[in-house]
């Protein structure tokens, strides 16, 4: 152990209402990923366990959150000043280049990911957990044909509707229209629209089939079958030629298998 090592100073902010770092200001650029390493290697189980505590509740939660509301307040700025028919060219726009040769609907999902489901799912429950989801929020079940995921909620655009941002002083707005980007249907919030849009619509351009489709009660506006609190359910059928013909209607496209890629 280091003995010369200060351990982290950790004091409750009355003004954050929250944990919040109080070391001397020559210490307050250190990484806290390097003080929780150290306090691991050093065998402080208090210590570290303090630690991961304000690392989830200061510094990676927070931040993840305020980014995903400014790309919503993005997005209502573009539907908001040119209107809703420019929510899609924006965002072919800016997912649409290629990278590397990987087309951006897919983008981060390298082929070999696409053709291996449970990889695919793998990598999903990555992404999701990254959300910052409270414990249990995440539920993943495989039947015969597919694997559900059920979020509980989805802690991007879920997180938003429960804490109110399409209503009171935020008002960010919801499709007015239906579109195929909004599984055909208004009301909807246009954070989510970028699931149907990037992992529906673009992905099927890209190789024929979705990435993975949903099953969205509604989301967020009628108390009846739109509320806040219900999940969203993301599928991964296990062939592409087990997806319904349903999920393709409801993103404006037709289910073709002759043009299937794996």
């Amino acid at each position: 152990m280091d003995a010369s090592r200060k351990p982290v100073e950790l004091e409750e902010s009355d003004k954050l209402r929250r944990t919040l770092r109080s070391d001397p200001p020559d210490r307050l650029g250190k990484s806290t990923w390097e003080i929780l390493e150290e306090a691991i290697r050093d065998g402080k189980q208090a210590e570290t366990l303090a630690i991961l505590d304000y690392l989830q509740e200061g510094e990676v939660a927070p931040r993840h959150f305020f980014f995903a509301d400014w790309v919503y307040g993005n997005f209502s700025y573009v539907v908001e000043a040119f209107g809703e028919d420019a929510y899609e060219d924006m965002f072919r726009a800016t997912w649409g280049a290629k990278s590397d040769g990987v087309p951006g609907s897919v983008e981060g999902f390298e082929p070999g990911l696409l053709t291996d489901v449970r990889a695919l799912v793998n990598r999903h429950a990555e992404i999701m957990r990254g959300h910052c989801p409270p414990p249990g929020a995440i539920q993943i079940s495989e039947e015969a044909d597919r694997f559900v995921m059920k979020l509980l909620p989805c802690n991007s655009g879920g997180r938003m509707l429960r804490s109110g941002m399409t209503q009171g002083d935020w008002n960010l707005p919801v499709t007015e229209k239906a579109h195929r980007w909004s599984w055909g249907k208004g009301g909807k919030p246009l954070y989510c629209c970028h699931c149907a849009l990037s992992r529906g619509i673009m992905a099927t351009e890209t190789r024929g089939f979705p990435i993975r489709v949903h099953e969205i009660p509604g989301r967020g506006l009628n108390p009846d079958s739109d509320h806040p609190s219900d999940p969203c359910c993301m599928i991964f059928y296990k062939e592409p030629e087990l997806i319904p013909e349903e999920y393709f209607t409801a993103l404006g496209l037709k289910k073709e298998p002759s043009k299937f890629q794996r």
